[in-house]
């Protein structure tokens, strides 16, 4: 999960450059693995992600994410991330 993590904001950095206040995925500085909630939830990943609650846990340049699937050696895992970037 930290390599996709990684991964998205080095592309956000490519896209959108490095400026800390562009309101793109760079600025989110860290993120909290909540998989293990998600699978108990019953919800789908975006329905899970976008609750209030999960929301208003999060500060500003922080993320949540899961993992949809995971990687195998054949095949890269899956992830999605939610978080509030800095603008």
């Amino acid at each position: 999960m930290n390599d996709a993590f990684c991964r998205l904001q080095q592309e956000a950095a490519d896209e959108s450059g490095t400026d800390a206040y562009s309101g793109s995925f760079y600025t989110i500085s860290e993120y909290t693995d909540k998989t293990d909630e998600w699978r108990n939830s019953g919800l789908s990943a975006s329905e899970f992600l976008n609750q209030g609650e999960l929301l208003d846990e999060l500060d500003k340049r922080s993320a949540n994410g899961v993992c949809l699937r995971p990687p195998t050696k054949a095949k890269e895992g899956k992830y999605m991330f939610v978080g509030w970037a800095a603008e």
